[in-house]
């Protein structure tokens, strides 16, 4: 007997595309703690190769293995219902008004059709009756009277209907925009893990038990919040992110960790490979899997000798003895299923029978009811002139008048998978059916041959196996090693997801594992199903330079199941920062606020949007650009209106040389910066200069007086030549005055292309 421990979500961390759920639960006394524990409502759509289970808070229990299985969901009163009161009563009225609607159009149509009042006929040789104008002239204005009445209310009716429908898709909408976590109705299912415990010395007091199960589709961006005080000295740095998540379930108050790496990714490990002098050899074929141990037999010696000195008349009985007795059997009231005494019997025997050979058992009662069939079917045959035209017999086709009986097939030998004539009807309407009975009694049981089911060449020639694809062998979560009386024992043997579905479940009958199959599929459709556009500015993460990163949230947050994206907070920093204005006056005189800071992480800032504020009051919406940790972040921050500047540019040309063969063109800048703001600023002023083509000797540019002195200007994001750039402060209130001049000097029968005058 299991014990059911509640848990909690504890922590997520979401990875670029999944997320990785941790849950934990609490054993209040590891001594009298059960040895087997049931952890429930796991979401459907996790990841059932992904299950860690580990116990924490001491020594003295360990989790020996955990198993996965579906259960029904329990009713949990704290989350709101599949569908609010008004939802539901909505949906009705709707319903309703629809109907209403339907049924006035059927009243138009009948009303709209011909109503024939004939002439009399008159005797032969009179004069013709007279045609019943009146009762047409009635028949016409009773069709008009009912046509406006029923148009008109036809009209109400569908604005009713168009107000209603407006109305519920509101509460749709209100209803799935705040969750789509909510009171699991009686007939869902959740997955639930079964964790075998094994106590050791010292399991003494509480015990952590922490599980973690993966889920696919949340998503999730970064994005920013960066705060000014008003004298623009200190700054807040907020880190934010959006997420999005449809697994099922809420993650409330939970430590969130993002990470930019994949949840699963192939890697291959580094292999140091010899260095030998000679010829090249070819490279070993690289395989995925190391040859069985040798001597594996040997593991199965004590259970082969103990089943060689069980007497034969304690152990089953052969499926093909059964048959020969079920001859001698009476005959049953209708063939298609079993009567109640054979039904006590089969109990009987599972009782009686050990639980590897319940399916061997089982398998030789069913063999024993098709044989009371085909002999009720041959009585009527003989009474009757023979069955029914397309009668089917346990699924089976009838077998000819004079044919021996027909053996059992492999597919029969299986009680798993019933036929699909046999399982609806009678399976159904008998509480799930025979086969469903015997399954559920013979537990787990995967379709390779594990000892556990009788083989198929008891009752039919055995098949060739088919050999397995040696790469699927690689999935080791879907390896199972056959029992001790298996032909293919000390083998691992690749099942495939039926099998794993119907370890999940009770119920074994083909139809339920489908439909089981289908529900899986439209969870995990779901949970990989985003809803909500990602919004803009956002970027997804990615690796940056091959290295992966992890952002912890400094509180717990909360993010709702409905597939939107939610903006929740991780950190906040405080720092200096350095403010400049940025200005280029040869393209134009407007001075741009730069915000310079550093980075207050070791691991960088993504590429993002940002929300500034100054003292509490929203500036503006940037775009954060990736910034490696510590380093220096760039923030541009829009116009400083109060902030003018003005620029004038003189030109003059001269002749030089002894004979004036060479041209001057002299230029002179004189640039006007002005604050107007009650602080000082710094004023960063970017000029260029002609810059000559190597190995250029006709021309030549040499830069004169400059005031204050410049430096040059080498931007790291794109190249530029002949870049110069004056770094000054200017108080508040007053105006620096900048002067440069440079002169080209070129051969005085040329001309610059576009003209000599460099400056406008």
């Amino acid at each position: 007997m299991s014990t059911f421990i509640p848990t909690r979500i504890d922590a997520v961390t979401v990875y670029r595309r999944g997320a990785l759920v941790t849950r934990v639960a609490t054993i209040a006394e590891a001594a009298t703690c059960g040895d087997l524990i049931r952890i429930g409502e796991l979401p459907l759509s996790l990841e059932d190769r992904s299950v860690r289970v580990r116990i924490c808070g001491g020594p003295g229990l360990v989790a020996a293995d955990v198993s996965l299985g579906l259960d029904v969901a329990v009713v949990d009163p704290s989350l709101p219902p599949v569908e609010s009161v008004e939802l539901r009563a909505a949906r009705r009225r709707e319903q309703a008004v629809a109907d209403r609607i339907e049924h006035l159009k059927e009243q138009l149509k009948r009303v709209g059709a011909e109503i024939a009042v004939p002439r009399p006929a008159g005797a032969r040789g009179e004069a013709p009756p007279p045609s019943p104008y009146a009762g047409r002239r009635a028949v016409a204005a009773f069709r008009q009277e009912v046509f406006a009445e029923l148009e008109a209310e036809l009209r109400e009716a569908s604005v009713e209907h168009r107000e209603l429908r407006e109305a519920l898709a509101h509460l749709e909408a209100r209803d799935r925009e705040a969750s789509n976590a909510r009171q699991a109705e009686r007939h869902e299912m959740r997955k639930t893990a079964l964790v075998r415990i094994d106590r050791r010395a010292g399991a003494v007091g509480p015990r952590e038990v922490r599980i973690e199960y993966m889920i696919p589709g949340a998503r999730w961006a970064p994005a920013y919040t960066v705060t000014f005080d008003r004298a623009m000295s200190r700054a807040t740095l907020a880190l934010r992110a959006v997420v999005a998540q449809r697994s099922g379930e809420d993650w409330s108050r939970v430590k969130m960790t993002l990470s930019t790496a994949d949840a699963q990714r192939w890697t291959e490990l580094p292999e140091l490979q010899s260095v030998r002098i000679g010829r090249r050899q070819p490279a070993p074929a690289r395989r995925g899997w190391r040859p069985p141990p040798v001597g594996a037999e040997a593991l199965y010696a004590d259970y082969d000798r103990f089943v060689a000195s069980q007497p034969v008349s304690s152990r089953a009985p052969a499926p093909t003895e059964e048959i020969e007795e079920a001859y001698d059997e009476p005959e049953a009231a209708e063939y298609g299923y079993a009567e109640d005494d054979d039904e006590e019997a089969l109990d009987d025997l599972m009782e009686a029978a050990p639980p590897r050979e319940h399916y061997a058992t089982a398998t030789a009662v069913v063999a024993k009811e098709e044989a009371k069939k085909r002999k009720s079917a041959g009585r009527r045959e003989e009474g009757a002139g023979g069955p029914p035209p397309g009668a089917v017999f346990g699924g089976m086709p009838p077998p000819a008048p004079s044919a021996a009986p027909m053996p059992m097939s492999a597919s029969m030998a299986m009680p798993m998978a019933p036929p699909a004539a046999f399982a609806p009807q009678a399976a159904r309407a008998r509480g799930g059916g025979l086969l469903s009975r015997l399954a559920s009694a013979g537990g787990g049981g995967p379709s390779m041959d594990t000892g556990a089911y009788p083989r198929a060449g008891a009752f039919a020639p055995a098949e060739p196996e088919q050999e397995e694809d040696p790469s699927a062998l690689l999935a080791y979560g879907d390896l199972r090693m056959p029992a001790a009386g298996a032909s293919r024992r000390g083998h691992l043997v690749l099942i495939r997801r039926q099998e794993r579905v119907r370890e999940l479940i009770v119920a074994r009958e083909a139809q339920v594992v489908t439909e089981v199959i289908a529900v899986l599929d439209q969870a995990q459709s779901t949970a990989n199903t985003i809803s909500g556009r990602l919004p803009p500015r956002h970027v997804l993460p990615d690796s940056v330079g091959g290295f992966d990163y992890a952002y912890v949230a400094e509180g717990e947050v909360e993010v709702i199941a409905d597939g939107e994206y939610h903006a929740i907070p991780l950190l906040a920093r405080e720092g200096p920062v350095a403010m400049v204005h940025v200005v280029v006056p040869r393209e134009g005189c407007d001075v741009f606020r730069v915000a310079t800071f550093k980075n207050p992480l070791d691991a960088p800032l993504l590429a993002g949007p940002v929300d500034v504020y100054v003292g509490g009051d929203y500036l503006l919406t940037s775009g954060l650009p990736l910034a490696a940790g510590r380093g220096e972040v760039r923030l541009g921050l829009g116009v400083e209106q109060a902030i003018k500047v003005s620029r004038n540019t003189h030109y003059a040309e001269e002749s030089a040389g002894l004979i004036g063969g060479s041209l001057l063109l002299k230029h002179r800048i004189a640039i006007d910066v002005a604050n107007r703001l009650e602080r000082p600023v710094d004023v960063e002023v970017r000029e260029r200069i002609p810059a000559l083509v190597e190995g250029e000797d006709e021309i030549s540019v040499e830069v004169g007086g400059v005031e204050p002195a410049w430096e040059r200007y080498e931007p790291e994001e794109y190249d530029l030549k002949g870049g110069q750039r004056w770094r000054v402060q200017v108080a508040a209130g007053a105006t620096q005055r900048l002067r440069a001049s440079y002169t080209v000097k070129i051969s005085a029968k040329k001309e610059l292309v576009g003209g000599n005058r460099r400056e406008v």
